[in-house]
C-alpha cells in the first residue's frame, strides 16, 4: 500500500489552514492583541474574572473563524471548556458557602462551648452575689444591733415622758393669769377662757372630759409607736393564737349544731312513732306495759290511763279522728305502694298530714324500686309530688342529701328539664355537693355543650363557690364572662388566675387575660406568665402566638419562676417551634431562662435549702 500518496492528498485537501508557516501572521497579531486586552484589564479598578474568560473567549471564537474547517471542533472544545470554568466557579462559591456557614455555627449563640462558657459566667456570678449577700448581712446585723441600742434608749425617754404625762394628767396645775380675793378665799382665773365660761361648771366638766380623752389618745398612740419588736411578735402570735381559737370554736359551735339539728329530727320522728303507737290504744294490762317499756316515760302512762278514763272529752275526740286520718293516710299508702301505682303513692306520702309519711324510710322505699323500662322512675314520682307540695303551708321539702339523689336521678333518665324547672323554682336545696353531682353527667369534650356546667353554675352562685363559678364558665367557654367574674366577684390573684389558665388552656383565655378593662390599670397576667402557663399545661404552640414580629423577646426573669425542671419536653418544644417560626432572640431567651432556672435549682441543692 502507497501511504505517501494518501498523506499527499489530505495535506492538499486542508490546504493553508494546517501549515504552521501560514498562520505564524495571524497567531502573532492574536498573541498581540490578547496580551493588549490583558493589560488593559489588570489596569481596571473593578475587574473581574468574567470579564478574563469573555477576554479568552473572544479570542478562541477569532480562532475557530481563521480555521472554518476545525469549527465544529473547537466549538465542542469551547463549550467543554466554558463547563469546566463554570463547574469550578460554582464549587468555589459552594465552597465559600459552607465556610462562612461553619464559621458562623462555630462563633454562634448556640454552640455546646457557649453553653458550658454561659453557665460557668453564671455559677461564677451567683458566687459573688452569695458572697455579697453575706457581707450584706454582716452590715445589716450590725447596723440592726446599733438601731437596736438606739431605740432601746429612745423608747426608755419615751417611757420616762409618758410616764410623766400619765402623772400629771390629772393634777396639771392650770395656768392662771392673776389671782382675785373674795374674802378669805382665792380665786385662780382661766388664761384661755371667758368669766362666763370660768362660771360655767358644765362646760367646765366636758372640756375636763375632751382633754382626759385627748391624754388617753395620746398615751395609745404613744403605746402602739413606740413598741419594741419583740413585743410586736409576741402581740401578733397573741392575735393568731385568739384567731385560732375562735376558728376552732367556731368548728365545734357549728359541729354542736349540726348535732342539735340532727337530735331535734331524731326527737320529730319519735314523737311521730309514739303518735302513731297512740292510736293503737291498749286493750289489756299487758299492752300498756310493753308500751311504757318501750317508751320509758311516765308521762306516757298517766296520759294513757287520762285517756281510758277520760274517753268522752272533745279534746280527745278531735285526737282521735286525726289519728283515724292519718291511719288512713297510712293504709291508703301501703295499698298503693304494694300495687304498684307509685304515682299515686307519692301524692299521698307528699300530701300526708303532719308529714308523718314524709320520712327518710319512705324516701329509701321509692328510692329502691327499680323503674319500669321506658317509664318514669318511682323516686322521680315522689320528688315531683314532694316539690308540688312543698309551696302549701305546713309542708317542708327536700332535704340536702335527697335534692342530690333526685337530681341524680333525674339526669340518669336525662330528664335534665326537671332540674332546670327544680333549679328555677328554687325548690331544691343547694350545696356544692349538687354542683359536683351535676358536672359528673358532662361527657363534653373542652366546652361543655351539655348544659351540665350551666346547671352547675346556678347552684355554685346560690352557695357562693366563685371559684368554682369561674371554672364552669371556662367549661363554657364563656372566658369574658370567668375573668369578670374572677376580678369583680371572686376578688382572684395571681396564682389563681394562673390555676385557671392551666386548667383551661387555650390562646383565646391567655388574650382576654392580657386586657385591661374593667376599670383596672394593668392585666391580671402578663405576657410571659401567659406563656409560661401554657407552656405547663403542654400547649407550646398556643404559647408561640403570643410572639410577634413586634414583641420578639421575652423577660427571662417573669418566667424563671414558672419553670420546672420536669417539664423540660415541653419547654425544648416550645423553642423549637419560635425557631420554626422564626423567633430566634424569643428562643435565646427561653434557653437562657432554663439554663437560669437549672443553675438555681443546683444551686438551691448544694446550699440545701
Amino acid at each position: 500500500m502507497n501511504f505517501n500518496g494518501n498523506f499527499n492528498s489530505i495535506d492538499d485537501e486542508l490546504g493553508w489552514h494546517i501549515n504552521a508557516e501560514c498562520n505564524d501572521d495571524f497567531a502573532c497579531k492574536l498573541t498581540e492583541k490578547l496580551g493588549k486586552r490583558l493589560d488593559e484589564h489588570e489596569k481596571c479598578e473593578r475587574k473581574t474574572r468574567k470579564e478574563r474568560h469573555a477576554i479568552f473567549s473572544q479570542c478562541f471564537e477569532e480562532i475557530i473563524r481563521h480555521n472554518g474547517c476545525f469549527g465544529s471542533l473547537l466549538s465542542e472544545i469551547k463549550v467543554e471548556y466554558e463547563n469546566c470554568i463554570g463547574a469550578v466557579l460554582r464549587g468555589e462559591r459552594d465552597a465559600d458557602f459552607l465556610y462562612r456557614n461553619l464559621t458562623s455555627c462555630i462563633s454562634g449563640f448556640g454552640t455546646i462551648k457557649n453553653y458550658k462558657q454561659q453557665i460557668k459566667d453564671l455559677e461564677k456570678k451567683f458566687r459573688m452575689l452569695l458572697d455579697q449577700n453575706a457581707r450584706l448581712r454582716q452590715k445589716s446585723n450590725l447596723e440592726i444591733k446599733t438601731m437596736k441600742q438606739k431605740s432601746e434608749l429612745i423608747l426608755h425617754e419615751i417611757n420616762k415622758s409618758i410616764a410623766t404625762i400619765r402623772a400629771r394628767s390629772f393634777h396639771r396645775k392650770t395656768p392662771t393669769k392673776n389671782e382675785q380675793g373674795f374674802g378669805k378665799f382665792r380665786l385662780k382665773v382661766l388664761e384661755r377662757f371667758t368669766c362666763s365660761e370660768q362660771t360655767n361648771i358644765d362646760f367646765l366638766n366636758e372640756e375636763l372630759q375632751r382633754l382626759r380623752k385627748e391624754i388617753q389618745e395620746l398615751v395609745k398612740f404613744f403605746d402602739k409607736r413606740f413598741k419594741l419588736r419583740k413585743t410586736k411578735d409576741n402581740l401578733i402570735e397573741k392575735l393568731m393564737v385568739k384567731e385560732q381559737t375562735r376558728n376552732d370554736l367556731k368548728e365545734q359551735g357549728d359541729m354542736l349544731k349540726a348535732k342539735l339539728l340532727k337530735l331535734e329530727g331524731r326527737l320529730k320522728e319519735e314523737r311521730k312513732q309514739r303518735d302513731l303507737d297512740m292510736l293503737q290504744k291498749p286493750k289489756t294490762i299487758v299492752e300498756l306495759i310493753l308500751l311504757a317499756l318501750k317508751h320509758g316515760e311516765d308521762d306516757f302512762i298517766d296520759g294513757i290511763e287520762d285517756e281510758l278514763v277520760d274517753s268522752d272529752d272533745e279534746d280527745d275526740n278531735f285526737g282521735e279522728q286525726e289519728h283515724e286520718e292519718m291511719v288512713e293516710y297510712m293504709d291508703k299508702f301501703e295499698q298503693l305502694f304494694t300495687r304498684g301505682c307509685y304515682e299515686e303513692a307519692a301524692i299521698v306520702a307528699a300530701s300526708s298530714p303532719q308529714d308523718i309519711l314524709r320520712t327518710a324510710q319512705t324516701f329509701e322505699r321509692f328510692k329502691e324500686e327499680k323503674a319500669h323500662p321506658g317509664e318514669k322512675s318511682p323516686l322521680l314520682y315522689y320528688c315531683e309530688a314532694v316539690i308540688v307540695n312543698s309551696g302549701n303551708p305546713g309542708q317542708k321539702g327536700l332535704t340536702a342529701s335527697e335534692s342530690v339523689d333526685a337530681v341524680v336521678r333525674a339526669l340518669e333518665e336525662r330528664r335534665q328539664d326537671l332540674v332546670i324547672m327544680w333549679l328555677s323554682q328554687k325548690k331544691l336545696k343547694y350545696s356544692d355537693v349538687l354542683g359536683e353531682s351535676i358536672v359528673a353527667f358532662c361527657r363534653c369534650g373542652q366546652v361543655c355543650a351539655c348544659g351540665c356546667y350551666m346547671l352547675a353554675e346556678a347552684v355554685y352562685r346560690h352557695t357562693k363557690a366563685h371559684g368554682k363559678v369561674v371554672s364552669c364558665l371556662c367549661r363554657q367557654g364563656r372566658l369574658h364572662m370567668a375573668v369578670h367574674h374572677a376580678r369583680n366577684v371572686a376578688k382572684f390573684r395571681k396564682a389563681d388566675f394562673v390555676r385557671i389558665l392551666e386548667e383551661y388552656p387555650s390562646f383565646s383565655h391567655a388574650e382576654i387575660l392580657l386586657l385591661v378593662g374593667d376599670g383596672y390599670l394593668s392585666s391580671p397576667l402578663c405576657r410571659e406568665e401567659c406563656m409560661a402557663s401554657l407552656v405547663r399545661a403542654c400547649r407550646p404552640r398556643d404559647a408561640v402566638r403570643l410572639v410577634s414580629p413586634l414583641h420578639d423577646r421575652i423577660q427571662c426573669a417573669k418566667i424563671v419562676p414558672y419553670i420546672c425542671t420536669q417539664q423540660e419536653v415541653a419547654w425544648a418544644e416550645f423553642c423549637e417551634i419560635l425557631l420554626e417560626r422564626g423567633f430566634v432572640s424569643a428562643a435565646r431567651d427561653v434557653v437562657s431562662a432554663w439554663i437560669l432556672a437549672r443553675a438555681f435549682y443546683t444551686a438551691i441543692l448544694k446550699i440545701g435549702l
